[in-house]
């Protein structure tokens, strides 16, 4: 567990967010901090490398243009813009690494209000035929995708027990409502955090703390065009086919890593105090009945 720098000086804001997952420029994570914090909220980002985890079939893991540096622009990105924010490297399947995350949160701003659990098992070998797909791929999806959020919201708790205020936030898929085809390992652990946090909503919702996923659809990131990727298209052919795929959506565009900051930012406010163990799909109005 690495840190990557401090807070900016000036005066902390009232509410801290810690957001996991967040090295690439045009990625669910980046969009949330920068959403936050121009609401006012200081930010703190973190990711397994200071650049992410590449999909497969992509090279620049932090698919950005050439002068991003993954965590340390977008820090700067957000201080250049009057805000606060500051980033830790480490890995959230790590216990001790876990521990040393919200550890310099609480160093740094004395508290943590928000938790954002967006860091994902990169697209890989578990996105096969259940026949196929070996036991250590499966078990590297499960670690990211549950195993982190299990460890990283046991250890945002007791913080926000103390602050009797607190907003816990899963990024799951709308794979864990539908079902996706070549997705057994992934769709188990994204429905698994669904669960989670329903059953999590319960031990902590007297303390005013709440507990929501939110299920992204088609999202225009790294990661969609890794899946077209996988697909046999092209990299020149990319813009096209994801338009294609675009025509299949009832919104009729691939959604956009703001749209998913927008249902994160909700369930983050004061506006979501009496909504807890909920699920929102953004889908863009229902891409599995399009298919």
């Amino acid at each position: 567990m690495t840190h990557r720098g401090n807070a900016s000086s000036a005066s902390n804001p009232q509410r801290v967010a810690l957001i996991t997952g967040a090295a690439k420029q045009t990625g669910i994570g980046a969009a949330t901090a920068r959403l936050l914090s121009s609401q006012g909220v200081s930010v703190v980002v973190s990711d397994v490398a200071p650049r992410g985890l590449s999909n497969e079939g992509q090279e620049d893991a932090a698919s950005g243009t050439a002068d991003w540096t993954g965590l340390d622009s977008l820090v700067a990105e957000i201080r250049a813009s009057g805000g606060i924010a500051s980033s830790v490297v480490g890995d959230v399947t790590s216990e001790t690494d876990v521990a040393g995350i919200v550890g310099q949160v609480l160093k740094e701003h004395g508290r943590l209000d928000v938790l954002v659990n967006n860091a994902g098992a990169p697209h890989g070998p578990d996105r096969m035929d259940i026949a196929e797909i070996g036991l250590p791929a499966y078990e590297h999806v499960m670690a990211i995708n549950m195993r982190g959020p299990f460890l990283m919201s046991r250890a945002a708790i007791p913080a926000m027990r103390q602050n009797r205020w607190g907003r816990i936030i899963n990024i799951s898929s709308e794979v864990a409502i539908h079902g996706g085809y070549n997705r057994a390992a992934y769709g188990a652990s994204k429905a698994a955090l669904i669960g989670f946090a329903r059953c999590v909503s319960l031990d902590v919702g007297q303390w005013g703390i709440t507990v929501n996923t939110v299920c992204p659809g088609w999202i225009a990131t790294s990661r969609m065009t890794s899946y077209v990727k996988r697909l046999g298209i092209a990299d020149a052919d990319m813009e096209a086919e994801l338009d294609r795929l675009a025509e299949k959506i009832p919104a009729r565009r691939m959604g956009r890593p703001e749209d998913i900051a927008n249902a994160i930012a909700f369930f983050a406010s004061e506006a979501s105090s009496y909504v807890t163990a909920q699920v929102i799909l953004v889908d863009g109005g229902g891409l599995n009945a399009a298919r």
